[in-house]
């Protein structure tokens, strides 16, 4: 009987892990939003965030927390998801205060107003639910949104369940990011350089007119804010200057935050006092880019720091992570900055000749005779030459490094560490990986 127990707890254990394992292998990755800041997130040490910013894009798209640690040393983290409904915001502070002990909290009020919270669909539930561990929180998260247990609900809470039909599109990139570094330089911040195509029109935020805040949302806002009364917490309101926000929202979020006893922050009414510029500082029009955030995470830790005792990280004695997180960066910055007035591809090369830790891949598309041509060099050497004349297939390995070179239809891709990198549509491109921190920090494009 021992025995037979023993082998069926064996048994168990087993299918649990390879189910787990598949799991993890077949569920999108959405390593440009959700998947990068939840992981990230829970990569940072334990105890070690003073501010938690929750929300959804608009929260991701406004606070840098590296700002606010560069200018005033306050160690803060965004936990968010693009749209994030307050029941998955919920969610994420009970999940947040089992690892952290912050002494703020600031939630982004997008998704407060019933005329926003209608948008909300299945995306939300994917990019917030996805990739946060699996408890009875996220159980519950999943039954407050759906309203029902049903296949549905099952699906969304057992992923494996919901992507099984994803193995056809699988990458090398879904096999290794299980092994991968989770580390979030951004700390949850989304950066961008993108400018809005055309001025940003804030001007509706002055009209008059009527908000209905949804009941179930609000409900939400409530337990978050005595869920951190009871611990201690500062719970903090603030809302990221965007198109389509109405004063009259704001009212009534002022209404339910003045009775919960709750500062709110309306950045749609600062756009002045922060200097934003509606050509310059937005990605489009519901978003901040890199410059327009920098201002409004400036005026925020301002804020923080006149109103909280938070601790100035910068004077610890070792270096921590947002140390580490500017480090990189500064490097990154250096990358761009120095390939900004670069207008040939021997510019280019002449640059890069002796550079430590980078890899440059060359690739040029051709003459007359549409032979095409790719090399890799390493500190100005070339360590690799690929001369096409027919579709195929090369791979070649820099360290730890692998390079994929593809030629399908006369058409050249490069893939590096399973993801795709296409070709500029210029005579010669140039990809330069940065073996130190482990991106391709430039993607370059060339008439000679």
């Amino acid at each position: 009987m021992k025995k037979r127990i023993f082998a069926v707890v064996v048994f168990v254990i087993m299918t649990m892990t390879v189910l787990g394992i598949g799991q993890e292998i077949l569920k999108a990755k959405y390593v440009q939003d959700s998947t990068a800041i939840v992981n990230g997130f829970y990569a940072e040490k334990k105890n070690d965030i003073e501010v938690l910013f929750l929300g959804s894009s608009n929260c991701f798209c406004t606070i840098d927390p590296l700002v606010l640690y560069e200018e005033y040393g306050i160690a803060a983290c965004n936990f968010a998801s693009s749209s994030q409904s307050m029941d998955i915001s919920l969610l994420y502070l009970k999940e947040a205060l089992k690892r952290q002990k912050p002494k703020v909290v600031a939630l982004e009020v997008n998704y407060i107003p019933g005329q926003n919270v209608t948008a909300l669909g299945e995306n939300s539930i994917l990019w917030g639910l996805t990739d946060m561990p699996f408890t009875l929180d996220k159980l519950k998260c999943l039954y407050q949104l759906l309203g029902k247990i049903d296949e549905e609900y099952i699906s969304y809470a057992f992923p494996l369940l919901r992507y099984h039909e994803r193995w056809k599109e699988i990458s090398k990139q879904d096999y290794i990011y299980m092994t991968e570094d989770k580390t979030n330089w951004n700390k949850g911040y989304m950066r961008t350089h993108q400018i809005s195509d055309a001025p940003v029109d804030l001007s509706a935020y002055e009209q008059e007119g009527s908000a209905w805040l949804d009941e179930r949302a609000v409900a939400c806002l409530n337990e978050m804010a005595e869920i951190c009364e009871k611990k201690g917490i500062t719970f903090l309101l603030f809302k990221s200057p965007k198109a389509d926000w109405y004063q009259y929202f704001s009212s009534e979020i002022e209404k339910v935050s003045g009775e919960k006893g709750l500062a709110f922050i309306d950045y749609n009414a600062l756009v002045q006092e922060v200097g934003l510029d509606v050509a310059t500082d937005f990605r489009d029009s519901y978003h901040l880019n890199e410059q327009g955030a920098a201002k409004v995470s400036t005026h925020m830790g301002a804020y923080l720091k006149e109103n909280f005792e938070l601790t100035d990280r910068r004077m610890d004695e070792e270096h921590n992570s947002w140390d580490a997180a500017l480090a990189y960066q500064e490097r990154l910055r250096l990358t761009e900055d120095a390939f900004s007035n670069v207008s040939t591809v021997t510019e280019c090369k002449e640059m890069l000749d002796n550079k430590e830790d980078y890899v440059t891949i060359l690739t040029y598309k051709g003459g007359k005779d549409k032979i095409q041509y790719q090399w890799i060099y390493v500190k100005g050497e070339p360590v690799y030459t690929k001369v096409w004349e027919d579709d195929g297939i090369s791979h070649k390995k820099i360290e730890d490094l692998e390079v994929v070179f593809v030629r399908e239809r006369k058409i050249l891709n490069v893939f590096i560490e399973g993801e795709s990198y296409y070709e500029p549509q210029k005579n010669w491109s140039v990809i330069v990986y940065d073996m130190k921190i482990g991106e391709v920090v430039a993607q370059l494009g060339f008439d000679e």
